[in-house]
C-alpha cells in the first residue's frame, strides 16, 4: 500500500491509502455502525421501528444512507492537504500592514487522481458501512457489534498488507495479484493513481447490495431468536 512504502510522488502518497486514512477508517466505521441496529435492540426500539409501514430492507437502506453520508463528512478533511498544495507553495508574504498571504501559486498537479481517490473512498466507504451494518445486525448490544466490526475491519487492513508480505516471501506474481484484486485498500491505491476500473466499481456495488440485503434478512432471524 502507498502509505506503507516510500514513494517519490507526494500527491500519490497523500491521495493513496496512507496510515492516517487507514487507521481512521479502521476505528471510525465500528464507532459509526455499532449503534445502528444493535443499540436499537438494546433500547427495545428496533421492534417499534419495524412496526412502521416500511420493510426491514427499507429501514436498513435508510440507516446505510445516513451512515455513509456521515462517513464521507468525516473524511472531508482528507482533501484539506490537496487544497493547501494547490494554492500554497510554502512561502508567505505580507500586505496591508502585516497581514500574511500566499506568495505565488501552489503546486501544479493533475486533478484526475484526486477525482479517482474521491470515487474510491466513496465506493470503499459504502462497502465498509455495509459491512459494519451487517455486524451490528448480528448483535444484540453495541459493544459486541463494535468488537465484531473492528475485527472485520482489522482483517480488511491485514488484507491490504498481504500483497507486500506475499511478495517478500517470493510468492508468484499471479498469487500476489489475486490478493491485490480483493484488497479494498489496493483499490483505493489503484484509483488514486488514476486507474479507474469498472469491474472494481461493479464489485463494490454488488458486495454492498448483498451485505445490505443480508443485514435485513439476518435482522429478522436474530429477532426471532
Amino acid at each position: 500500500m502507498v502509505g506503507l512504502r516510500p514513494t517519490d510522488d507526494p500527491i500519490a502518497q497523500f491521495l493513496g491509502p496512507n496510515v492516517f486514512l487507514i487507521g481512521g477508517c479502521t476505528f471510525l466505521v465500528p464507532l459509526l455502525t455499532m449503534n445502528a441496529i444493535a443499540d436499537e435492540r438494546r433500547r427495545a426500539t428496533w421492534e417499534q421501528l419495524l412496526t412502521a409501514p416500511v420493510s426491514p430492507l427499507a429501514v436498513v437502506l435508510g440507516k446505510f444512507a445516513a451512515l455513509w453520508c456521515m462517513l464521507m463528512t468525516c473524511l472531508v478533511p482528507w482533501l484539506y492537504c490537496v487544497v493547501v498544495l494547490r494554492f500554497w507553495n510554502g512561502r508567505s508574504t505580507t500586505f496591508w500592514g502585516g497581514l500574511p498571504w500566499f506568495d505565488g501559486p501552489g503546486l501544479e498537479f493533475d486533478l484526475g487522481p484526486v477525482y479517482g481517490g474521491c470515487a474510491a473512498l466513496a465506493l470503499v466507504g459504502a462497502t465498509f458501512i455495509s459491512l459494519g451494518l451487517f455486524c451490528s445486525g448480528l448483535c444484540r448490544g453495541p459493544a459486541p457489534a463494535a468488537l465484531l466490526s473492528l475485527a472485520t475491519m482489522s482483517l480488511v487492513f491485514l488484507m491490504g498488507l498481504a500483497p507486500r508480505v506475499l511478495a517478500y516471501w517470493r510468492f508468484s506474481p499471479e498469487q500476489v495479484g489475486l490478493v491485490e484484486m480483493i484488497s479494498c485498500w489496493g483499490h483505493v491505491e489503484r484509483f488514486s493513481r488514476g486507474v479507474i476500473e469498472p469491474r472494481i466499481i461493479a464489485a463494490h456495488l454488488t458486495v454492498s447490495a448483498v451485505l445490505l440485503w443480508a443485514t435485513a434478512y439476518t435482522c429478522r432471524r436474530v429477532d426471532e431468536g
